[in-house]
């Protein structure tokens, strides 16, 4: 058996996302070790690329013409017999039509659940690269509601077309039973059919949202289908009358983009099938018909934040995350929707500092997408790689360079948590830019929550007739907005003018060149000094005082590996996540 055969019969079952597996090109020549797990898959619905961390074999197996991962599961299976009636009676009995579901190709056959025997059940199909890879079971009965699925699951939105034909809005539904119930009133389906895509989630809403990190494996449904999301005017989430919907439509909206999604009122009823039910056609078209924009950071009754307000009384304010430099936590926390405005003079350090941040942010699950104008992704890494090593990458006299086992490591850390906007390759310049292609991160990882812009000066502002105080303050109301929409960190660096004299001088938000906007519409003001290798980071605007705080962090900057760190040996903070390359 070839290697790449081999490969293929790893990668095929699992789940999308990056996996861990002993690698048959090495893993019997190894004397120590033996249970390691050096090779690295990562799975989409693309291709699966490879790559050893111990003999370095690395490339991709197969695409998506192959159709290798998307196998075709034999339907003839579930033949014919009195149960199959049940079922599409039961299925009819819910207010599906006889043509949607023969348009949607519903399985109806026997299957058994955990804990059932063989009972009547409604299979929906899901397809991709036009072979149906997956079924969803559901027991047909409003007793005993059980489902299940194939092996390997459903990774797919439920009914996503290939590519678009023209359609300008989708409807992402919670349940497959719910798309059948809004084909069934005409949305979606026959004179509609064109217009709008219509398409159910395959794994249900979650029991909450986390706001320190979101399982990308979990979504990797809403990356594959970015070539249609990111096209579609309008993105109409329905989802069930309960938490779990909320948490789902809270994902959904964030990733999208809030701008362009609304939200369904169901009234009293639980979901769109009930709806079918209860009010029949009419009642399922006027609910999506008179679908609001999901609320923005703008102009709002108080009733929007009525929940908001009762868990800030019931349980006060998120502490946000601290970055393990206790002097420098004391005074500042990250929270999301939150503008950072970090300056000083060349040389400083404010790179540098921006750069520990958001490593030290990844390692609690938050990821970073960084808009650097003067760094080319490739050199970013090995200055980010030497961060995370705590070594130089390249050869010195003096001290230990990271060996190749600790760059790799360094390596899939950044390829984890880090995306790049490469302005070499052609992203752009201009602020609008910028977000829309941070937006497209958010998209595809949903665990992406810091932007960094460094620097200012290199972004074209596009001011036309405006005077520069003016494009600039429309240019940090866009950022600051865009971070509330997306409930995102923002870390913005500019610098400060040029001053007569710049001894013992701490530049403010005053200080920056061209507008007094960088002090106020900033919610956290930091600025570094550094003096040889002590370096002081002055907080002198905090606009939430259970955020943090103004004042003084001293550190001391390696510059053997650009890390930041302690002078003083704190040991009163909890720092419950070291640095380590214990591989």
């Amino acid at each position: 058996m070839d290697l790449n055969t081999q490969i293929t019969t790893l990668s095929k079952n699992l789940d999308f996302g990056t996996h861990k597996k002993k690698c048959p090109s090495c893993q019997h020549t190894r004397t120590k070790h033996k249970h390691d797990t050096p090779l690295s898959l990562s799975v989409s619905s693309e291709c699966t690329l490879y790559r050893c961390h111990h003999c370095g074999i690395k490339g991709k197996i197969w695409d998506k013409n192959d159709k290798i991962f998307f196998k075709q599961l034999n339907t003839k299976i579930y033949e014919s017999n009195d149960d199959n009636d049940v079922a599409r009676k039961w299925l009819a009995s819910r207010g599906i039509s006889d043509e949607v579901m023969n348009h949607f190709g519903i399985i109806f056959s026997t299957h058994k659940f955990n804990g059932s025997g063989e009972i009547p059940s409604v299979g929906f199909p899901y397809k991709k690269q036009g072979v149906t890879y997956a079924i969803k079971w559901r027991s047909a009965s409003d007793e005993h509601k059980y489902f299940t699925q194939t092996k390997g699951g459903a990774k797919t939105f439920y009914n996503l077309p290939e590519k678009l034909n023209g359609e300008k809005r989708i409807i992402i539904c919670e349940g497959e039973m719910d798309v059948l119930s809004l084909a069934t009133a005409g949305i979606g389906f026959g004179e509609d059919e064109h217009n709008t895509v219509l398409v159910s989630v395959p794994n249900g809403a979650p029991a909450k949202v986390s706001e320190t990190s979101y399982d990308d494996k979990k979504y990797a449904y809403i990356a594959d289908a970015e070539g249609i999301l990111s096209n579609i005017d309008q993105s109409i989430l329905l989802t069930d009358a309960d938490s779990a919907g909320e948490n789902l439509k809270e994902t959904l909206s964030r990733r999208i983009g809030k701008a362009k999604c609304f939200e369904v009122d169901l009234d009293q009823y639980k979901d769109a099938n009930e709806v079918l039910m209860t009010q029949g056609i009419t009642g399922v078209q006027d609910a999506i018909e008179n679908a609001t924009p999901v609320p923005l950071a703008g102009l709002n009754n108080i009733s929007v934040y009525q929940d908001k307000i009762q868990t800030l009384y019931d349980k006060g304010y998120s502490e946000g995350l601290r970055i393990g430099l206790p002097t420098l936590d004391r005074l500042i926390s990250f929270n999301p929707s939150n503008l950072f405005v970090l300056t000083g003079y060349p040389s400083s350090g404010k790179s540098e500092l921006a750069d520990e941040i958001c490593i030290r942010l990844a390692k609690q699950g938050w990821s970073t997408c960084m808009a650097s104008f003067e760094k080319p992704p490739q050199l970013h890494a090995l200055q980010l790689a030497s961060k995370i090593t705590g070594k130089p990458f390249f050869k010195s006299n003096k001290h230990e360079r990271m060996s190749q086992e600790e760059l790799d490591f360094a390596l899939e850390f950044i390829d984890k948590h880090f995306i790049f906007q490469d302005h070499q390759a052609g992203s752009p310049f201009t602020i609008d830019g910028i977000l829309d292609f941070a937006s497209s991160g958010i998209l595809r990882h949903g665990n992406q929550r810091v932007l960094v812009i460094d620097p200012f000066n290199f972004i074209d502002l596009k001011q036309g007739r405006l005077m520069m105080t003016d494009a600039i303050n429309l240019l940090l109301t866009k950022v600051s907005q865009w971070c509330k929409q997306t409930q995102s960190v923002c870390i913005f660096i500019a610098h400060p003018a040029k001053p007569q004299d710049r001894s013992n001088k701490v530049p403010t938000g005053l200080d920056i060149s061209g507008s007094i906007s960088w002090y106020t519409k900033a919610d956290f003001l930091l600025s570094i000094v550094r003096n040889d290798n002590d370096v002081s980071i002055h907080v002198s605007k905090v606009r939430w005082n259970f955020q943090g705080e103004q004042g003084i962090a001293k550190l001391r900057y390696n510059e053997v590996c650009g890390r930041f760190e302690e002078i003083s040996g704190d040991s009163t903070f909890d720092q419950s996540y070291e640095w380590t390359t214990d591989f």
